[in-house]
């Protein structure tokens, strides 16, 4: 159980940064957000702040599997997060941000109660 929490908050940061990645590009921007204006240093910001998730997912994909397998599962989370962003952007670009944001809270949440299990159950 503790460790689907962990795999669940590696993909739902995963997805995020994902979507923040292809946010950083001005078009796609347009394109999931039409009222909004983009500038540099918001772009700027969403293009490190992305980053930074996806470095931070492969965390709890580490804490969940190991070290190696953890990995492995970090770049299968990491494909299959990437396919969401694009599928959205070619059918539906406006649900973007909202999946952004769906994905972060998903992830933090249950980052956090993987480690309060984790520290509740040990012996």
């Amino acid at each position: 159980m503790i460790e689907s929490l962990f795999i669940i908050s590696a993909f739902g940061m995963a997805i995020a940064g994902m979507v923040g990645l292809s946010l950083t590009k001005e078009r796609h921007f347009r394109l999931a957000l039409p009222l909004s204006t983009a500038n540099t240093g918001r772009q700027r910001a969403l293009f490190w702040g992305s980053w930074l998730l996806l470095l931070l997912s492969a965390l709890p994909s580490i804490l969940g599997w190991g070290s190696g397998s953890g990995l492995t599962g970090w770049f299968a989370v990491l494909t299959v997060a990437a396919l969401f962003p694009v599928v959205l952007l070619s059918y539906a670009p406006q649900w973007l941000s909202g999946l952004g944001w769906t994905g972060l809270a998903l992830g933090l949440v249950a980052l956090a109660a993987a480690t309060v299990s984790r520290l509740t159950f040990l012996p």
